[in-house]
């Protein structure tokens, strides 16, 4: 009988363990005290209303103490992301300043240059890194496309002729050069293949490479090779005003988003953009390009005229077109789970994350200025 006790008091046991909020039995408790140590504990009756009160009282001050202590780190990171944009950003103006006014138009080109060295590399390089491409034998040939394509967009601008007028290389021979590399590219990449792959899907995923280099170069180097376009028939004012009304335009939406912003303009692809936002920087935009157009003495360039209506077409694309480069560039990161395109610039990432709707403004600014403003440029 004792053995039988003692089973049904382990039953007991096992049974408020399996259910434990459910009322124990007496015999479930028994038992429970009897194979378990005993635990101290204030019995509820004991405890005052005072006494709870001043309980509960001190949890919530802690609860409450420990978000206060994490909304202050947050806001402590806020501010230093703060100071690290804008130390880069004002180096950056005075570094192009400074720049521009010792080098004028060769060193915008120049310029260029880089940029569109650094824009085809953070392109490439947020869906596969160089040592990834170094492993399987193809980071030659990705900056062979770069060469050859970039020498067919700029090369006959800057290497046709000399100083003094005199032929230096003839377009055709430039263009020459250019599908010479191109060729010389694919038979390349043709071998390598043969090399080093077997199997279906490391053809599907060689292919998907080259095409992945050929998007960067049309999204990247061809919009930026306006520049130097630009910056050649029209001088570089007209190059840097674009510039300057993508950056106000930026800025505006990001002010009447924080002002008034309610409705999402892209949930899905950009969370912070708003429509209110992005019709607030269209009218600002319009407003401020008239003035910006006179200050830059750019209707005197043009011939004197004195029209509002090119500015103001110019601003409209800028604020209505030029934003859904940088939507493009949110989609790219987002498919490959990238914050930015790399970490070229303290605090804003990398060249494409601050020129992303710069590229989609360069081409317009060449060919609207050569059909509308100055036809008779050559």
């Amino acid at each position: 009988m004792k053995n039988l006790g003692f089973l049904i008091l382990c039953l007991g046991c096992m049974k408020t363990a399996a259910h434990a909020d459910n009322a124990p039995s007496p015999l479930s408790a028994a038992g429970s005290s009897a194979l378990q140590p005993p635990v101290r504990t204030l019995p509820q009756a004991t405890l005052s209303p005072g006494r709870e009160e001043s309980i509960l009282s001190l949890e919530g001050h802690r609860t409450s103490s420990q978000q206060s202590t994490e909304s202050e780190s947050d806001r402590k990171k806020r501010l230093s992301s703060l100071k690290e944009r804008a130390l880069s950003a004002a180096v950056m103006f005075g570094g192009l300043v400074f720049w521009l006014d010792t080098f004028r138009e060769p060193g915008l080109i120049v310029l260029v240059w880089f940029l569109q060295f650094r824009l085809y590399q953070e392109g490439t390089n947020v869906v596969l890194s160089n040592k990834e491409l170094k492993e399987k034998g193809i980071s030659s040939i990705k900056w062979l496309w770069f060469v050859a394509y970039d020498l067919a967009l700029v090369g006959p601008r800057l290497l046709e002729r000399k100083r003094d007028g005199s032929p230096l290389l003839s377009a055709s021979s430039i263009y020459l050069c250019s599908f010479a590399l191109v060729a010389f590219g694919l038979v390349s990449f043709v071998i390598n293949l043969n090399n080093s792959m077997a199997f279906s899907y490391e053809f599907q995923g060689a292919l998907q490479e080259m095409a992945l280099y050929h998007l960067a170069i049309a999204l990247v180097v061809v919009p930026s090779s306006f520049w130097i376009a630009t910056i050649q028939d029209f001088g570089m004012s007209y190059a840097l005003y674009s510039l300057y009304l993508v950056i106000i335009n930026d800025i505006m939406a990001y002010i009447a988003g924080v002002c008034f912003g309610k409705h999402p303009l892209l949930p899905s692809i950009s969370p912070k953009k708003t429509w209110e936002g992005f019709i607030g920087a269209l009218l600002s935009t319009m407003a401020i390009s008239v003035y910006l157009w006179r200050a830059m003495g750019l209707e005197i360039i043009a011939g004197g005229d004195r029209s509002v209506v090119h500015p103001l077409v110019i601003a409209a694309f800028c604020s209505l077109v030029a934003p859904f480069g940088g939507f493009l560039a949110s989609i790219v990161k987002r498919a490959h789970g990238k914050k930015d395109f790399s970490s070229f610039i303290p605090g804003h990432g990398g060249i494409i994350d601050r020129l992303d709707c710069q590229l989609v403004a360069a081409p317009f600014m060449y060919l609207y200025l050569k059909r509308f403003v100055m036809p008779w440029k050559q």
